[in-house]
């Protein structure tokens, strides 16, 4: 009797061990099977959601140290060039501005042709197909994976080459950034040295790394579907679970079409055009420089003779209304010209020279005062070379202070009651000018 109850007890056991064991298989074996391939975009689109203002910041700042006019004597590029490793940071800035920047406005373009979310919805489809119609269905797959495994890799390869580029730009800038704040002290507010690069670098890197792994998930996808399953060659698809993230892919098409329609601006500084937005002046208009004080303005002042020879402020004599000795070329003396040389400098002619002698322009120098130049070509040197820094705005006005190539931004155009001198750059109202066009033409 009991050997008969210790068997029925075994008996149980036994049972209940089989019935665990083939829970726990079944359940081993439906996770094994459930394959789940991730193809949506991840932290790709990372790179285009970083501010506008930090594609400026970083372009300016490869600008005025290494892509501005060589000849210009910047203070920012002078002391940076006796740092430790500026030769380095000066080659990278360099690759930035020739190929990796354009290669990251490519990047965007092609991120905004939105061809990887349509052939994500094609594999889709062919997978949907291929029980149905084994021929067709893999063939179409076949099709779509051989093209999307391209078009990954174009990504791959052209974000690997922005990142690497990158990394060596960050590398050197850092160790620039970090030698300029060491041996030199904290500058006034319009030096501006290094931007926030640490998030660029982070974002590249996800890029990189989401491309590398969408190749890889395609690469297991494709040998899956490989694999002999049977007579009639068709594997079982009910085990592939597919996350493709279409609205992910609409948003990073959207973030590269963004990127692309402000790279104009991007380029501005990596340039110097931004610079000629200071002051907009059409080349061919006259313009009144204006000054803050209510109806002064600068005026060429003559040197006891009918040529002038230095700058004055004066009261500004509108159309119509001669000086108190009548004579009307005064209005001329208080007219400039602005013509674009290039990275942001510009020449400043004075128009009462025009018509007594039209084959030489007037112009300021880094005196400052006004000497005869040739109109087809300008002296060595960059003393009749200005840029216009942007002060502020006040009631729809736009301020902005004058620096020379051959002093550099720490000294401007500053106009007192007896004539004109080069003075520290600062808030002093004799350093605003804004335009105006005359009425005279």
């Amino acid at each position: 009797m009991m050997k008969r109850l210790r068997t029925k007890a075994r008996t149980a056991v036994q049972l209940t061990l089989l019935a665990a064991c083939l829970f726990l298989g079944a359940s081993r074996s439906e996770s094994a099977e459930k394959k789940v391939l991730d193809f949506s975009p991840g932290d790709a689109g990372q790179l285009f959601t970083i501010p506008k203002s930090m594609w400026s910041d970083i372009n300016e700042f490869a600008f005025l140290l290494c892509v501005d006019e060589p000849e210009a004597n910047t203070m920012l590029r002078t002391q940076a060039r006796r740092l430790p490793g500026y030769n380095e940071f000066d080659a990278a800035c360099r690759v930035w501005a020739q190929t990796t920047f354009p290669a990251l406005q490519k990047l965007a373009a092609e991120l905004a042709r939105r061809d990887i979310k349509e052939l994500l919805l094609r594999l889709q489809t062919s997978l949907q197909k291929w029980s149905a119609n084994p021929g067709a269905g893999r063939a179409e797959f076949d099709q779509t994976a051989e093209t999307l495994n391209r078009r990954l890799l174009e990504l791959s390869e052209l974000s690997a080459q922005v990142n690497a580029q990158w990394m060596s730009l960050y590398d050197v800038s850092n160790a620039v950034i970090t030698e300029y704040h060491r041996n030199y002290p904290p500058q006034p507010f319009y030096i501006r040295i290094g931007p926030k690069l640490v998030d660029v670098k982070l974002a590249v890197g996800s890029m990189v790394g989401r491309w590398n792994l969408l190749t890889s998930n395609l690469a297991f996808l494709r040998k899956t579907l490989a694999l002999p399953t049977g007579g009639a060659g068709i594997p079982d698809l009910y085990d592939l679970d597919i996350d493709v993230g279409m609205a992910a892919w609409d948003e990073i098409a959207q973030r590269g079409e963004v990127f692309l329609a402000d790279v104009r601006q991007h380029e501005n500084y990596l340039t110097g055009e931004n610079y000629y937005e200071g002051c907009p002046a059409d080349e061919k208009t006259w313009y009144v420089l204006k000054l803050p004080y209510t109806g002064f303005v600068v005026t060429a002042q003559p040197a006891g003779s009918a040529l002038p020879a230095s700058l004055a402020m004066a009261q500004q004599v509108l159309e119509g209304h001669p000086d108190r000795w009548g004579r009307a070329t005064t209005i001329w003396r208080q007219q400039w010209r602005f013509t674009r040389l290039g990275k942001g400098w510009l020449s400043i002619e004075n128009r009462s020279n025009t018509a007594a002698a039209p084959a030489n322009r007037l112009l300021i120098d880094n005196t400052p005062a006004l000497a005869v130049a040739p109109v087809s070509t300008l002296p060595a040197g960059k003393q009749f070379w200005w840029r216009c820094l942007p002060i502020h705005s006040v009631s729809g006005t736009n301020w902005f202070r004058l620096i020379n190539a051959a002093l550099g931004e720490m000294r401007s155009l500053d106009i007192e009651g007896k004539g004109a001198v080069m003075s520290t750059s600062s808030g002093l109202n004799g350093q605003w000018f804004s335009l105006q066009p005359a009425l005279t033409e």
